[in-house]
């Protein structure tokens, strides 16, 4: 399904959600004897705010500490290693505490054959050609040797669409295991196709053109967002129209 097809789709989606939107706000007004604007503007806030409240209420009961990206955090806990990756084992979200906070860094483009013990831990990228797929890893060469990417389960990365020959650009955080070293991906952004990874190396370029497409997919949801606007109005405004004549 190509990018015009499925903004056309969405937009289809979008005006009949808006229609039942319509339909729903008049059915629970008309049960609370409320106006049908103050009903709207009700259910709006409260539909734009429940995934953020989901993602509150989940990390609450998880018992997750409030981090986020960019964060300095200081870690208690028991220091370990599984596989020959260290690791630090902490018991409750209180060892892990929010101690200041930093810009996001733009991750290094590394050449495989340069990957070392300083390396481990940092947030680097890394472009090649797809040589092996097993289940949800992937080794990737670029040209000057080969290396483990290793998606994590709560990533929700999948890498069905990525076959033999595929040429990626990954970014993640490097990490060591007795088998060797492993980039371990963040989230499904991390990893993207490219066409042509020499032409993908120049890193002082790679942010203004991850930055134009950002803006771009902005630009896109604005206006399937005005369109489904325009359309809940304009339900509202006939409605009411239909109304007055009827009465």
């Amino acid at each position: 399904m190509n990018d015009a097809l499925a903004l056309i789709l969405g937009i289809v989606c979008a005006g009949a959600g808006g229609e039942l939107f319509v339909r729903g706000i008049v059915g629970v007004a008309r049960v609370t004897r409320v106006p049908p604007g103050i009903v709207a503007v009700t259910l709006a806030a409260f539909a734009t705010s429940s995934p953020e409240l989901t993602v509150a209420v989940n990390a609450a009961l998880a018992n997750t500490p409030e981090i986020s990206l960019g964060d300095i955090v200081q870690v208690r806990g028991v220091l370990s290693a599984a596989q020959g990756e260290r690791r630090i084992r902490i018991k409750t979200a209180n060892d892990m505490r929010v101690i200041g906070h930093a810009d996001m860094r733009v991750p290094e483009l590394v050449e495989i054959h340069e990957l070392s013990e300083e390396y481990v831990g940092a947030l680097i990228r890394v472009q090649g050609e797809v040589t092996q797929r097993l289940e949800n890893k992937l080794y990737i060469d670029d040209d000057t040797g080969e290396l483990l990417v290793h998606p994590k389960e709560k990533t929700n990365i999948r890498t069905e669409d990525i076959t033999a020959s595929s040429r990626v650009a990954i970014t993640g955080i490097l990490s060591a295991t007795k088998n060797g070293f492993r980039l371990l991906p963040r989230n499904p952004k991390d990893i993207t196709m490219v066409k042509d990874v020499a032409r993908a190396k120049d890193e002082t370029r790679a942010p203004e053109t991850a930055s134009r497409d950002y803006s771009a997919w902005i630009l896109r949801a604005l206006i399937v967002m005005a369109a489904v606007l325009a359309s809940v109005l304009a339900a509202i405004i006939t409605k009411n129209k239909f109304k007055k004549t009827t009465t």
